[in-house]
């Protein structure tokens, strides 16, 4: 009587540590996945430049040279670093500023620029996205 409950316990112990050791070996894959890729600040475009009195200074002509580089689709870690810069810094209204100058000049580059941030952002953001058309 007491063997039979002594394995019943066994088993049900031992399924257990199975499938948290499962759960556990299934995390670390997602999150080695998650984690893939690199830093936003190894690549040339990192969006903040040093002022000569050492102080970081947001550069919205490296942002938009690494929203172009990242929107082929190379680092999917380094781009979600790039729109989080870019929505502490109202990077979507630079944008639509500059595009809503650049539409009464011929050959509007921005607006290519604002409506790729758009799409992108706006799948992390919950607010809603304007593009500016030429």
């Amino acid at each position: 009587m007491h063997t039979e409950w002594f394995l019943t316990m066994l088993s049900e112990f031992t399924a257990s540590a199975l499938l948290v050791i499962a759960g556990y070996f299934v995390g670390r894959y997602r999150e080695r996945r998650h984690l893939k890729g690199r830093d936003l600040h190894e690549y040339d475009f990192f969006p903040y430049v040093a002022t000569p009195e050492k102080f970081a200074e947001f550069s919205l002509k490296d942002f938009r040279l690494g929203v172009h580089f990242l929107l082929r689709g190379h680092d999917a870690r380094a781009a979600r670093q790039l729109i989080f810069i870019g929505e502490q810094n109202n990077v979507r209204g630079q944008f639509l500023e500059n595009s809503s100058r650049a539409a009464r000049s011929p050959g509007c580059r921005s607006c290519a620029a604002t409506t790729a941030w758009s799409a992108q952002s706006a799948s992390i953001s919950t607010s809603t996205t304007s593009t500016a058309t030429c």
